[in-house]
């Protein structure tokens, strides 16, 4: 049994365990016990203010945020209309208590909601939807008058390759991250090897074409271009596994035939202990994150850490390697920072690796053994044998 843990999941147990129980163990969709069923049914049910919020917030995600990746100019009062016909579906839906219909499931109907006030035969009386209508023309006026939010996304990618593979190997276990759109579709993989850290040409075939060809259907196009991150060295017969899967799924008109494909490492460590320093008037400082430098036309460095977060010891910036492939590292350079920004573990803190690879190693901890947790998290001090090359940050 696995769940969630949050800091709202850690208040649910301080203020009542046996919430936490029903809601977060005990409340399955399943209809082979009905007691679960129901406790699922009710963890469902939200009340008008709550499911007003929840409207909102999926409009922004499932209209505004694309309207924005076009590049398109913003029509705010069809993107307006267009939640508010969202959530006349909802409360249809809810309003027929099919959220209680046997093999309904949250994530296989869009327009699914449980209000209380159907639960409980009250209902919802037209001047009550009125008003939530009224709240998300509200927010909707208010995020159109904040022209100097969301007018620099326009037409903005995410990232400037369509897709990534993290790919990270310990103990004779593979962990893949596939990442699309920025993050915004993300799935997890694992597989058991015979090699403790070098991976065959047929498993990593077999399962980036699996993980692609489950994945695809979900997004919005299929990617013109991914990147095999490697957590590492990249090994010769895993770029030919890797494609072997992108010329199988090109074959069969998954994928465009133009697809661009590369691979990068991230070297575990560096041989001359690569570090980076802005001068200022005491001497040396660390740099701010984002800094970044090319030190050939394929490897460069970019600080994932730094300041304004006080880190203790020296900055040691990601050295990131385009070793297959025609890749533009500067592309890839501001793709990594970008991801490693995507797994703030707390406000006050901030995280060396790219997400896809940060999720690899966490999955790896938990399955294949345990690792250096400082490394991971941060560049970690100088050992008194290294010697550090200072660059000047960009």
């Amino acid at each position: 049994m696995s769940f969630r843990w949050s800091f709202s999941t850690d208040k649910l147990v301080r203020r009542c365990q046996r919430q936490f129980y029903f809601r977060e163990i005990a409340a399955h969709h399943s209809q082979k016990e009905p007691w679960r069923r129901e406790a699922f049914v009710l963890k469902q049910l939200k009340t008008l203010e709550l499911w007003s919020g929840s409207v909102i917030h999926e409009g922004i995600q499932h209209y505004v945020v694309p309207a924005l990746r076009k590049g398109n100019a913003l029509d705010w009062k069809m993107l307006t209309e267009q939640t508010i016909q969202r959530a006349k579906a909802q409360l249809a839906f809810s309003e027929q208590k099919r959220y209680r219909e046997p093999g309904i499931a949250k994530t296989k109907h869009e327009d699914f909601c449980a209000l209380i006030p159907h639960e409980t035969g009250k209902g919802v009386s037209t001047a009550e939807f009125n008003g939530v209508c009224n709240e998300i023309r509200m927010a909707f006026q208010r995020l159109a008058a904040m022209s100097d939010l969301w007018q620099p996304l326009l037409g903005r990618k995410p990232t400037h390759y369509d897709a990534y593979i993290g790919l990270d190997v310990l103990d004779h276990t593979a962990a893949f991250t596939f990442l699309y759109e920025g993050g915004t579709v993300c799935a997890m993989r694992d597989q058991e090897s015979s090699h403790k850290e070098k991976l065959s040409r047929e498993l990593v075939a077999k399962l980036v074409y699996d993980g692609l060809k489950q994945d695809l259907p979900d997004l919005d196009e299929p990617p013109r271009s991914i990147v095999l991150r490697r957590d590492g060295r990249l090994f010769e017969s895993e770029w030919l596994g890797f494609s072997d899967a992108i010329k199988k799924l090109v074959a069969e008109v998954l994928l465009p035939a133009d697809i661009l494909t590369g691979a990068v490492e991230i070297p575990k460590h560096h041989s001359y202990g690569v570090r980076s320093a802005e001068s200022c008037l005491n001497g040396l400082k660390n740099p701010e994150l984002g800094a970044w430098e090319r030190l050939t036309e394929t490897e460069g460095i970019v600080c994932t850490t730094g300041l304004p977060f006080n880190i203790p010891g020296t900055v040691e910036p990601l050295v990131v390697r385009v070793v297959r492939g025609n890749l533009n590292l500067q592309w890839v350079l501001e793709d990594t920072f970008g991801m490693s920004q995507l797994c703030w573990p707390v406000p006050t803190g901030c995280m060396r690796l790219p997400v896809d690879l940060k999720l690899c190693d966490e999955h790896l901890r938990a399955f294949a053994g345990k690792a250096d947790e400082d490394n991971a998290l941060f560049g970690g001090t100088l050992e008194n044998d290294e010697e550090p090359l200072l660059t000047a940050a960009r």
